[in-house]
């Protein structure tokens, strides 16, 4: 176990002086709190962050981890719409099970850099570029940012709308929406820091 001190640490909504974070080998927090009241054994690993302050890890509720390759294209978009059909659904038609861990790996990672521990990843580019419907793109992302150490939410999008070429990537049927968002639940369901939640999209 490591316990760390700070000259500040983030404890009942202020920055205190006298605090301390007690973490086991795998990282969890076991306890935090003022010094005299956190828990030690005798051979805990000491750490001093001096010159540091110490507070909890940042959440983004709400990510598409594969718009970072948008950046710098589509700037002079006239609407939202025109963004969406004139760019957004040109990179969906080219991303790959690569392309998708690539930038959610870039995603991620400039999160975990700012702070982030906890993502929401609103994931709905379900279909391959044949148009098989399967888990493993979702499945990818995750693991993605769980090697960086990150907590994901996958917030698994289904999306029952597919009138333009681009959205052949993201449409399914209910039924196929609903069995496939089961399946990923099972899969994740004994895994804590992976956890699965719906986003239905309205018509």
């Amino acid at each position: 176990m490591k316990l760390f001190t700070a000259d500040q640490i983030f404890l009942d909504r202020r920055f205190v002086p006298d605090a301390a974070v007690l973490v086991d080998d795998e990282g969890r927090i076991v306890s935090a709190g003022r010094l005299g009241d956190v828990v030690t054994l005798r051979d805990v690993e000491r750490v001093h962050l001096e010159g540091h302050a110490l507070l909890p890890g940042c959440v983004n509720s709400h990510t598409h981890s594969f718009q970072v390759f948008l950046r710098g294209n589509g700037d002079n978009a006239a609407s939202f719409r025109d963004w969406v059909d004139a760019h957004l659904y040109l990179l969906v038609e080219r991303l790959d099970e690569r392309r998708l861990v690539a930038a959610a790996t870039l995603a991620y990672a400039e999160m975990a850099l700012s702070g982030t521990t906890s993502v929401g990843e609103f994931f709905y580019v379900h279909n391959d570029a044949s148009g098989k419907r399967a888990n493993r793109h979702a499945a990818a992302v995750v693991e993605a940012g769980r090697r960086l150490g990150l907590r994901v939410a996958l917030l698994r999008t289904m999306y029952d709308l597919g009138s333009k070429p681009g959205q052949a990537r993201f449409h399914e049927t209910v039924d196929e929406a609903v069995a496939n968002t089961r399946e990923l639940a099972e899969a994740f369901a004994a895994d804590p820091p992976r956890t699965r939640c719906t986003a239905p999209r309205p018509r």
